[in-house]
């Protein structure tokens, strides 16, 4: 825009090369060259960008595969250290575990690390 801006100016200031230029812009060879050029520029930009959206959203996915993984490792060892294991088949069905604060300890965490992941998007 600033080059366009400065063209224009420098036409309008020197009004002795306006009959020049007119006569050097009568044929359409010279805006097919122009256009060209700008159409060249703008796919290459758009490349450019597109290329730079991908790597961020392959970092977006990576980063919220490896705080999935923290949340996931972080239940298996509190289930560890408490005692209490999902997978107990001694139970019988609809009876619940005594109740020590783990599943308060993972719903706080999975919803510290969704804030997290929310703000970081």
């Amino acid at each position: 825009a600033a080059l366009s801006v400065a063209i224009t100016t420098l036409l309008q200031l020197a009004d002795d090369w306006k009959a020049t230029i007119v006569d050097a812009f009568g044929h359409p060879y010279p805006f097919q060259v122009y256009a060209f050029v700008i159409g060249f520029l703008v796919v290459l930009r758009t490349n450019h960008a597109l290329a730079r959206f991908m790597e961020a959203r392959a970092a977006v996915e990576q980063m919220q595969s490896k705080w999935a993984d923290a949340v996931l490792m972080l239940q298996a060892f509190d289930g560890v250290a408490g005692g209490v294991k999902s997978w107990d088949s001694g139970r019988r069905f609809g009876a619940h575990a005594p109740s020590d604060g783990s599943d308060a300890f993972v719903a706080r965490i999975v919803h510290l690390v969704s804030l997290l992941h929310a703000l970081a998007l």
